[in-house]
């Protein structure tokens, strides 16, 4: 499976990061994202630099599989999720109506040094929980590129850790706001081209991917959804990503960021959702997981588009 496209694809994307992640020229520009000349990220860096860190690698994995084995419900549950970036935004609002810069400043106003120390010991569990989790899906996806491969999942793991510190040690949030715009868009192309790619499909019926059940049946979907709702409210706060890029730019530009990437995520969140319902309603019989079924019985070309698209969340 690992084709001249997907390898193409590949290198064109670290080429693109690696020249758009040059040493910022002030401290301002490698903890604040500042430009070269000072000025704020504008509106539509911040956009598609909250998609890319909401959307990318495990969430998107997530949603296939959520899709895969409950369906449409399954799809809707993991898309309600992304309801966070209107809390989010309301959040950041409120902190920023306080002046405070950040969630730690709130909590060291109102707690003292014990409410900001404890608050980032948590945030460092979820951070590492988080890059745990994206790796894991990275080893995943190599080993169905690459099955014959030895240990290439782990080693695939270590390339992409190591690499990615490097990467961040040298360009800091300056150079992470610019890769992410070139990887969103990188992404929406690659996604566009296989989602139209599988609509046009002769198997592909709307009204079987709307009511489908997955190949487990919906009813675990619904609890996921209810599930979904109960932690809407809460969940930003302890997203230290999501939070921070509301403190980069003035109020009316992090206010309409914040909306901007709530329906774009949800968008493609569901979308990709479709894919994994697709891939029940046409290949459940091969193989009871989704990875498997892709491999085995979507489409090569379809199946091709979706490894590159992985590439991107690297």
């Amino acid at each position: 499976m690992l084709t001249p496209l997907v390898i193409a694809g590949a290198i064109f994307v670290i080429l693109g990061t690696a020249l758009a992640a040059k040493r910022p020229v002030s401290v301002e520009g490698f903890f604040q994202g500042s430009q070269s000349r000072g000025q704020a990220p504008g509106l539509w860096t911040l956009v598609l630099s909250q998609v890319t860190t909401w959307i990318f690698a495990r969430s998107l994995l997530n949603s296939a599989i959520l899709g895969y084995y409950y369906g449409v419900a399954g799809s809707l549950a993991y898309t309600a999720y992304y309801l966070s970036f209107l809390t989010g935004g309301v959040f950041v609002a409120r902190l920023r109506q306080g002046a405070h810069h950040s969630v730690q400043d709130w909590l060291r106003e109102n707690f003292g040094a014990v409410g900001s120390v404890t608050y980032n010991v948590i945030i460092a569990l979820r951070l590492l929980s988080e890059v745990f989790a994206n790796l894991l899906v990275v080893g995943l996806i190599f080993a169905v590129l690459m099955p014959d491969f030895d240990n290439i999942k782990t080693m695939s793991i270590v390339l992409v850790a190591v690499s990615t510190l490097i990467y961040s040690a040298w360009g800091g949030l300056q150079a992470s706001l610019k890769t992410d715009v070139i990887q969103m868009v990188l992404f929406a192309i690659v996604f566009a081209i296989a989602f139209l790619y599988m609509v046009f499909l002769p198997s592909f019926q709307w009204s079987a991917i709307l009511t489908s059940g997955g190949v487990a049946g919906a009813h675990n979907g619904w609890i996921l959804l209810l599930v979904a709702f109960l932690q809407v409210p809460s969940y930003p706060l302890h997203d230290p990503v999501m939070m921070d890029r509301g403190f980069l730019s003035d109020d009316e530009t992090s206010r309409r960021s914040f909306f901007h990437a709530f329906w774009i995520a949800s968008l493609f969140i569901f979308a990709f959702g479709l894919l994994g319902i697709y891939a029940a309603e046409a290949g459940a019989k091969i193989e009871n997981d989704l990875l498997g079924t892709w491999t085995g019985g979507m489409r090569p070309c379809l199946m091709r588009l979706l490894c590159l698209e992985q590439h991107q969340c690297f």
